[in-house]
């Protein structure tokens, strides 16, 4: 659905889209942007055909829906089984406790999409408030540094000692 606004310079349009789609991919942008600002960076990018500078070589910034997987069906499977056992390493129950599930879930989904990132880039790849910790040094530590939830799951490599990229690896 379209309308034009009263000075005829900006266009508003409403779209439907899966839920749990659009749950994992705003999880994705920083929480110092506003989704209808990320939302017209994406389209300003992709009607640009912008690409970004990453590790010294031109990557394509990925749009959201690449971050999904293309095979659907399979992949909810496999993400269930790692939903279940990241719920059995991070602390909160109800709520609190799948979006906290859905932070690292987001991160996995970013680090796959990437093959590599930064702490700081994963945390900038998700809704750190919706974990209800208090800053994002907070969130890294109570559910990811030290423990069995993103390296835990299937392709990611931790940093070696004295580095700070984390990889995913295809296995």
């Amino acid at each position: 659905m379209k309308s034009q606004s009263e000075d005829g310079n900006t266009v508003t349009y409403q779209f439907e889209i899966d839920d749990s789609d659009w749950r994992e991919w705003k999880m994705t942008v920083p929480r110092t942007k506003s989704l209808d600002t990320r939302i017209r960076e994406l389209i300003e990018a992709d009607t640009e055909g912008r690409i970004v500078e990453h590790d010294d070589e031109e990557v394509a910034e990925p749009e959201p829906a690449e971050r999904q997987s293309v095979s659907r069906e399979p992949q909810q499977t496999v993400d269930e089984a790692h939903r279940d056992r990241l719920r059995e390493e991070l602390a909160g129950s109800g709520d609190l406790l799948e979006r906290r599930v859905d932070v690292v879930m987001s991160m996995y989904h970013f680090l796959r999409q990437r093959g590599e990132a930064e702490k700081d880039h994963l945390l900038n790849a998700v809704d750190v408030d919706a974990t209800r910790y208090a800053s994002r040094e907070s969130v890294w530590s109570n559910m990811v540094k030290g423990k069995d939830t993103l390296r835990a799951l299937p392709g990611v490599k931790t940093p070696s000692t004295g580095e700070t990229v984390w990889r995913y690896i295809d296995e």
